[in-house]
């Protein structure tokens, strides 16, 4: 089992950057946190839009999956 640490980070940006543009940045921030955190084993870099960032703008209150009882994700 792999108990190495891991980083998950959300950044907004200027909605107005292209997909390619976010994309770029979020490689170099991945990049920057596995060179300098060594012991880091991975980190997942999402970018929202800042007028669209955040838990709140995530936050699932429920929803039907399949054949399992309807059910809501706690905040």
């Amino acid at each position: 089992m792999d108990w190495s640490p891991h980083a998950e980070v959300n950044i907004a940006a200027d909605p107005d950057l292209s997909f390619e543009a976010g994309h770029i940045i979020a490689k170099e921030i991945r990049h920057q946190l596995l060179h300098h955190l060594t012991s880091l084993s991975n980190a997942v870099i999402h970018v929202d839009p800042l007028n669209a960032s955040g838990e709140a703008h995530h936050y699932v209150s429920g929803h039907d999956y399949g054949d399992l009882t309807p059910h809501q994700h706690n905040k």
